[in-house]
């Protein structure tokens, strides 16, 4: 286990990420600057609230560059207890995304999940690596892996399978089902279902999910992994 102290292991990521940026604009116009800030009921990261069941606020800005690579941020308050004490998720992202063939798209990414400000001898932070493809805009499949999920020394594979139904401009109803193999981390693994329904007006996106988890979801992280209901505001810009 990396014994660095985690905030000198997050610089150092935050560090690699900024100059890869600077590497990549060397080589392609950055084209698109976006982002997005949302308040949230309840911060739900794969069926399991990171709030215990409380708000959150969160913020992301993304640049992409002509080349299809692009490094984002993304940081959310969070809350794992007073043993953990962390108050706060930041993560970066460095990716490309791209037309792959006739209406396929692919995006694969490399994400650090960082978790600033928990107590000594608590090592949460660890990178994933994530691949999506994506169908006629509307059907996904995504696969994530970790070699240290959880900073646990273990591997973790997350996979994800869904898709977009519009009912008209503004609206739009989305579905995905997900299996989390979590046997070597944690003895276990999970599966949870996501239902949401979508409202656009404008650059603001309001969104109610229902999330489905088994009941090895409550087994392994308590009250915080049993089914629930989570209402979000977003701005995009």
């Amino acid at each position: 286990m990396n014994t660095a102290h985690p905030s000198l292991r997050t610089s150092r990521f935050a560090t690699a990420i900024g100059l890869a940026a600077v590497a990549l604009s060397g080589h392609a116009r950055a084209t698109d600057f976006s982002g997005s800030a949302t308040l949230t009921s309840d911060y739900v990261f794969r069926g399991v609230s990171q709030t215990l069941e409380d708000p959150a606020a969160q913020i992301g800005a993304k640049l992409a560059f002509t080349s299809g690579f692009y490094v984002a941020g993304w940081a959310s308050n969070v809350d794992y207890g007073n043993t953990i004490d962390s108050d706060a998720e930041v993560d970066y992202t460095l990716g490309w995304s791209g037309e792959v063939a006739n209406d396929l798209a692919l995006d694969v990414n490399l994400t650090r999940y960082t978790y600033p400000g928990t107590n000594a001898g608590f090592d949460l932070d660890y990178n994933e690596l994530i691949g999506t493809l994506t169908w006629q805009n509307r059907w996904f499949a995504l696969l994530g892996y970790s070699n240290d999920v959880f900073a646990s020394g273990e591997s973790g594979t997350y996979v994800q399978v869904g898709g977009k139904f519009p009912v008209e401009d503004s609206w739009r109803f989305e579905t995905a089902i997900a299996h989390y193999d979590l046997d070597e981390a944690l003895d276990d693994s999970y599966q949870h279902l996501t239902l949401s329904a979508i409202y656009i007006h404008r650059k603001a996106e309001f969104r109610l999910s229902g999330h489905a988890t088994t009941s090895s979801t409550e087994d392994l992280f308590g009250e915080v992994g049993k089914s629930r209901v989570e209402l979000a505001a977003s701005f995009n810009f």
